[in-house]
C-alpha cells in the first residue's frame, strides 16, 4: 500500500493570502499599482501565493494583457504555475 507524505503543520497555510510583491520584479503592489493573483491561490492542496504586477504582465504578454487576465479571474495562472517562468 502507498503511504501519502505527511506535511508538517508548520508548512501549511490554512487561509493563504496573496503576496504583496510582484513575483517577477519584486515591486510592492497596492491599489495604485495593481497586480494579478494566481488563480491557484485558492487550491486546497497547493496554493500559489504569487502575484504579477501590471507592468510585468504587459511586458511578457503584450499591451492589454493585464485587463484580459483580470477578466479571467480565478482562471488566470501565473507563469510559474504554467511552467513558463522566465530565466533570471
Amino acid at each position: 500500500p502507498s503511504i501519502a507524505p505527511v506535511v508538517p503543520s508548520c508548512c501549511t497555510v490554512p487561509h493563504p493570502a496573496a503576496s504583496h510583491f510582484c513575483h517577477v520584479c519584486t515591486r510592492k503592489t497596492s491599489a495604485a499599482s495593481p497586480a494579478l493573483s494566481c488563480g491557484n491561490l485558492h487550491r486546497l492542496a497547493s496554493a500559489c501565493r504569487k502575484v504579477v504586477c501590471r507592468v510585468c504582465v504587459e511586458a511578457g504578454d503584450g499591451k492589454g494583457a493585464f485587463e484580459v487576465a483580470r477578466e479571467a479571474g480565478r482562471g488566470w495562472r501565473c507563469a510559474h504555475c504554467r511552467g513558463e517562468c522566465p530565466e533570471a
